[in-house]
Order: structure tokens, then C-alpha cells, then sequence
């Protein structure tokens, strides 16, 4: 494979079919992908292909492997950045959206829900309602803590506009997330959080999120210098509102009880929502209140592979020991070899 053609979508189909032989080929993927990175790069110094342009042909694609062309090689990073935000414009996945279509079930015994799932008993399902109004505000207060981008001054707002510069001071936001974390209690035993400490959980949410967005911000940098005018915030990688949401959710917020339980949950979200974000984030939040979390997945490979692209925000949060990425069956040898060793 070479980038010779003059066709943008001859070059496109190539790249597909190419990507297709490696994503079916364990053996040579890695040979593969080091020869697409090389064509990619190739192509880009020699501006022989809008890279963007690109970019869009493979997204439009029906192809099987042009989410993992696009995903796993690093030419297209500052693009599927840009591809991303912008379908997070689209309303299905802003606050209201999200908000309106969000539903609740409660799992228990017939005669009386209970919060989880029993397995002893014929489980009933009843639709739970959700308290959103206080999602609402806790959102809010998320973003205001965050930051978002004012078109009219062409700056961002809150831990976004403090701390976003070519040369981030990463180690500041860590130390007062380290600060405010340490504010809240968790019973590790009983699995709960004081009501107080509950509120706190958006603020380190916003804390979390912003390391995110800018440990990844030479993209956006890049977009300034070549293009300056505001549209390289395109290129920023934020979260949008079905993550964020998602993930109060996982960690109790939104229900009327008041609970300060962490009950067992389950969070379904569309496919392109960002399920490996969600739990990269939530288990950030846990490790940093002192638990120890367990990211479990069918495959090896896409295990490895969430573990990798997180990898660099376990490090900045310093909680590299207290995450552990696996397929379930290997969690679950970890879970049961704690107590010691069963072939022993």
C-alpha cells in the first residue's frame, strides 16, 4: 500500500481494506497498523490528501473496520476529536435530551422492590422514578465547575479557562482534586456516601474531566496557531451530558430516596456514547475516594485497549494500583485468588 493514488475515495477504500486484513489478522495486526501509521504520515507531510477530508470519507463509511481506522492510528486523532464534538451538537446529546428520555427500574421480589436484584427469587421489574430536576442542577453545577466555551469573549470559563495552555500545570489541578477528594468519606464496607459528600461528587467529576481534556490538548493548540478564530475548539475533546449523567447515576444521584447507598447499577447507553469514557471516569472517582475498582470486558484485546487510552489519566490522578482492567473471567480468578490462592 502506498499513498500514489490521486483519488481521495480510491485512497479511502484502500486504507479500509488494508485495515480490514489487520483487524482480522492477530498475528500481522501489528505489523499492519505500523505500516498504515508510515502511509498515513506519509500522506500528511506530502499534503498530497486533506487528512480531514479523509478522515470524513471513513466515518461515512458503512465499513466494518472504520471505527478502529480511525480510532487506532494517531494521524486521525485531532479529526475524530472534531468528529466527535461535532455530533455531540446534535440535541440527542444535550441535558434536555437526555433528561427526557432517561428511565429508571428497580429490581426485587414481588411484594417489595429492593434496590438490587435478588437471585433468589422470581425478580419483578418496576419502573423507578428519577429525580430529574436535582440531575439537572448537579449537571449544571458540574459545568460551571468544568467550564464551557463564551463565544462572544472567545475564552472558556471555569477549570478549562484556568488551566488550558500548551504547557498545562496538570500537577496543580491534581493537587486540589487530591485536596477535595480527601473532604469525602466513603464506608467502604457498607458501600455509602454521606448526603454532603454526594454534592461534592460533580465538582470532582469536573476536576477528572478537565485532566482529560487537557492532557490531549495539542490538537486543539495546533488548530489555534494554524487557524486562529475560534474554531479550534472543535478539536478539544470534551464530555457531553449522557456521559456525564451516566455516571451520577452509577454513583446514586438522582433518585428520591436520598440514599446513601451505592446500589447496584446497570446504565445502558447508545452505541457511540462513550461506555468505555463512562467507566474509565466513574472508576477514577471510586479509586480517588479510596476503593478499589474492577473494569471487566468479553475481550482481551478491547480491554487492553481502554486500559491503554486511560492510561495516561490514571497516571496524572495517581491511581495506576487501584484500577485493574480484565476480561471477567480473569477479574473474577483476581477477585477470588485475594483471599488466597485456589490452586493451593
Amino acid at each position: 500500500m502506498c499513498c500514489a493514488s490521486s483519488d481521495v475515495e480510491e485512497f479511502t477504500q484502500t486504507l479500509l481494506e488494508f485495515k480490514s486484513v489487520s483487524d482480522n489478522s492477530l498475528t500481522f495486526k501489528a505489523t499492519l497498523d505500523q505500516k498504515i501509521n508510515e502511509v498515513l504520515e506519509n500522506c500528511k507531510q506530502q499534503k498530497q490528501f486533506d487528512i480531514s477530508v479523509v478522515a470524513q470519507r471513513i466515518d461515512d463509511s458503512e465499513d466494518p473496520s472504520s471505527a478502529s481506522l480511525l480510532e487506532e492510528h494517531e494521524t486521525f486523532k485531532a479529526n475524530v476529536i472534531a468528529l466527535i464534538n461535532s455530533r455531540i451538537q446534535n440535541p440527542a446529546f444535550g441535558i434536555d435530551y437526555v433528561l427526557e428520555e432517561i428511565a429508571g427500574y428497580e429490581f426485587g421480589r414481588p411484594g417489595g422492590l429492593v434496590d438490587k436484584f435478588n437471585p433468589f427469587g422470581k425478580a419483578e421489574r418496576k419502573k423507578s422514578k428519577i429525580d430529574t430536576e436535582h440531575l439537572r442542577s448537579q449537571y449544571d453545577n458540574f459545568l460551571m465547575e468544568y467550564g464551557s466555551y463564551d463565544a462572544a469573549r472567545n475564552k472558556f470559563s471555569g477549570l478549562l479557562g484556568r488551566f488550558l495552555r500548551p504547557k498545562p500545570k496538570i500537577h496543580i489541578v491534581r493537587q486540589e482534586l487530591l485536596e477535595l477528594a480527601r473532604e469525602v468519606k466513603i464506608n467502604k464496607a457498607k458501600l455509602t456516601i454521606r448526603k454532603i459528600d454526594q454534592d461534592k461528587i460533580p465538582k470532582i467529576l469536573a476536576y477528572i474531566f478537565s485532566i482529560w481534556t487537557i492532557e490531549a490538548s495539542e490538537s486543539h493548540f495546533e488548530q489555534q496557531s494554524a487557524n486562529p478564530g475560534g474554531a479550534e475548539k472543535n478539536f478539544l475533546r470534551t464530555p457531553h451530558a449522557a456521559q456525564v449523567i451516566a455516571i451520577m447515576r452509577i454513583l446514586g444521584m438522582g433518585n428520591f430516596k436520598k440514599d446513601p447507598v451505592l446500589s447496584n447499577h446497570l446504565v445502558e447507553v447508545l452505541t457511540g456514547q462513550g461506555k468505555s469514557l463512562i467507566m474509565a471516569v466513574t472508576s477514577a472517582t471510586l479509586a480517588l475516594l479510596g476503593a478499589d475498582c474492577y473494569c471487566a470486558c468479553y475481550s482481551q484485546y478491547l480491554s487492553e485497549r481502554d486500559f491503554a487510552d486511560f492510561k495516561s489519566l490514571f497516571f496524572h490522578l495517581d491511581i495506576l494500583d487501584k484500577v485493574h482492567y480484565g476480561t471477567m473471567e480473569k477479574l473474577c480468578e483476581s477477585v477470588i485468588n485475594d483471599r488466597g490462592s485456589i490452586r493451593e
